[in-house]
């Protein structure tokens, strides 16, 4: 008998936050606190299977900045981040992927809570702005894939949380104007990472360098008609088991408003060269094995939207993407 998946997720959040800043000549500060309690109810109807985790957190920020000249300023941030697992990834009910490979939720699953903190230096000249950053993330309960057997001939891979996650690096990034038409974005950013995977039976401490660039392109042809090219990479990056080979895509994008500005026809092409899967070596003593995911086929959508009430003086430059496997 064939049995239909049914999960039930209920996650409930009471917070209170806080903030408080002013200027004070060139310097200037704003400081928050957001206190948090959450509670994440789950039922998967389909095995009986319930559970219920309950928590309370701090979350503070702090920003300074100081201005050394209308065109510069210097900053200094600290935040207390949470990343909370989707309904599918707190889900056990197990789904075959192909014969020989389960994929499963974890209910068990806590969020990933990220201390950070940056150092930045932005700088405008013209048209143009320059940003140079330094930042430290120090990251527990991190999410990770894990793969084990659970048979002679099935593997099942599920989500679980590494003890600890840290990295380090720099960030540059420039914004300018290439004429009245046409305007360019590019980041790229170097860093150290280390994990510990050691709590999920793993080796201990592993570290890396690696670093990832972006580049993204708005052509305003004409008054109704804007082109944008989206383009990113990604080198290779630990996993509690192995390392996700290197990755990159781009797209491409076209947007045509109509006269009044209430109408607007969209359409777009992810990964526009085909390039785009995920690549993850799985290397441990008692398992190795390669995994490929990727599309059956790049994605192009074309969309007719109508705005409601005032069509807004400027539309966005962002055109939005999938960049799903």
């Amino acid at each position: 008998m064939t049995r239909t998946n049914r999960f039930i997720y209920r996650d409930t959040i009471n917070a209170l936050y806080a903030t408080f800043g002013r200027p004070v000549g060139r310097f200037g500060f704003l400081a928050g606190l957001r206190v948090e309690r959450t509670v994440v109810n789950t039922n998967q109807a389909t095995v009986h299977l319930t559970d219920r985790i309950e928590y309370y957190r701090l979350h503070p920020t702090l920003h300074l900045s100081y201005n050394f000249t209308e065109t510069s300023q210097l900053q200094l941030n600290y935040s207390h981040r949470v990343h909370r697992p989707e309904s599918d990834d707190l889900n056990p009910f197990p789904e075959y992927q192909d014969p020989f490979n389960l994929r499963a939720g974890n209910p068990r699953l806590r969020p990933e809570e990220t201390h950070s903190i940056e150092s930045g230096y932005q700088f405008h000249d013209g048209d143009t702005t320059y940003l140079a950053a330094l930042y430290f993330r120090d990251t527990y309960r991190a999410f990770t894939t894990v793969t084990r057997y659970i048979d002679a001939v099935t593997l099942l891979t599920t989500h679980e949380n590494l003890a600890t996650s840290r990295s380090g690096g720099l960030e540059l990034a420039a914004t300018t104007n290439l004429g009245s038409k046409v305007s360019a974005n590019f980041s790229a950013h170097a860093f150290r990472s280390a994990i510990d995977a050691a709590n999920l039976g793993f080796p201990g401490r592993r570290a890396t360098v690696a670093w990832d660039a972006k580049f993204n392109l708005n052509w305003h042809a004409t008054k109704a008609d804007s082109v944008q090219l989206d383009a990113n990479y990604s080198a290779r990056r630990l996993t509690a088991q192995g390392y996700r080979r290197a990755t990159g895509l781009a797209n491409l994008g076209w947007r045509h408003d109509f006269k009044d500005r209430r109408y607007a026809l969209t359409v777009t092409a992810s990964d526009l060269f085909d390039s785009f899967r995920e690549r993850i070596v799985i290397d441990t003593p008692v398992l190795h094995d390669e995994i490929t995911r990727r599309r059956n086929a790049r994605i192009f959508y074309a969309g007719f939207s109508y705005t409601f009430g005032k069509p807004p003086k400027k539309q966005k430059d962002e055109l939005q993407f999938d960049n799903s496997i």
